[in-house]
């Protein structure tokens, strides 16, 4: 487990940067939340984190690189939210400390 960040403490924290405010939906392979960001709590963003679970395969692992590339790609135009960050070592960090490592991750600006 890393450093602990200070958020407001209800929340759990993802890479430090962003409180995970709630769940905005759920997929086969994918998990979305709301978060915002710790420094400036006014910015909202969607964290897409892929299930430990779905992800243990080269193919699974593959097919997530592949979306984070498209997603990048594209994140250029008007129409589509922008990617803010992305990778595979993304951590949830619980309020109680525990923590959920290594996992991919999209972080995008939160268009409601």
């Amino acid at each position: 487990m890393g450093n602990i960040i200070k958020g407001s403490g209800d929340y759990p924290i993802f890479n430090g940067k962003f409180e995970i405010i709630s769940l905005l939906g759920s997929g086969k392979a994918a998990h979305v939340y709301l978060g915002r960001s710790i420094k400036d709590p006014s910015v909202e963003v969607a964290i897409k984190t892929f299930k430990k679970n779905k992800m243990n395969s080269v193919a699974s692992k593959m097919l997530a690189r592949s979306e984070m590339k498209i997603h990048e790609m594209l994140s250029g135009h008007q129409s589509i939210a922008k990617i803010l960050d992305f990778g595979e070592h993304g951590t949830i960090t619980k309020p109680n400390r525990e923590s959920v490592e290594e996992l991919f991750f999209i972080v995008m600006e939160y268009v409601p």
